[in-house]
């Protein structure tokens, strides 16, 4: 009686493992593919007043690229990325113009180079460094 409950228990488990290997969510090109506004930023929420300037990544996959607007200047860079969800973003290049919001900017472009995994939720993306801690929240915009 013993071993047939040792083996349903092992047996449970070994299914259930295998159910969540194979059935693990893949990130596909096309789903990061556009234009993202910057929702969240190590923890903090990004204020988008109505009418100002917003903090935007867009990604085109075809030239594995990434761009937007900080809250001064635009910016590009390369990234990579897994059907797995590694992600990782170099080359970040911007223009030089200074604002207020200079340092939010800043902060942006050293938690973009930080990165190490990616997340997509149908219109959310969650960027995470290589501890394992969410850095950045985006929320896919109209404009693709």
């Amino acid at each position: 009686m013993k071993r047939k409950i040792i083996f349903t228990i092992v047996s449970f488990m070994a299914v259930a493992a295998f159910s969540l290997s194979c059935c693990a969510k893949k990130v596909s090109k096309d789903t990061l593919n556009g234009s993202w506004l910057v929702q969240e930023m190590n923890g903090s929420a990004i204020d988008h007043p109505e009418g100002e300037k917003v903090m935007t990544l867009s990604f085109d996959t075809k030239e594995m690229r990434l761009g937007g607007m900080g809250m001064c200047n635009s910016y590009g860079g390369d990234f990579q990325m897994t059907p797995e969800g590694t992600f990782t973003v170099s080359n970040i290049i911007s223009t030089r113009v200074g604002c207020e919001g200079m340092g939010i900017e800043v902060s942006l472009f050293r938690t973009l180079e930080k990165s190490a995994k990616i997340k997509v939720r149908g219109e959310k993306a969650e960027i995470y460094n290589a501890n394992g801690e969410k850095t950045l929240v985006l929320q896919r915009t109209a404009e693709k």
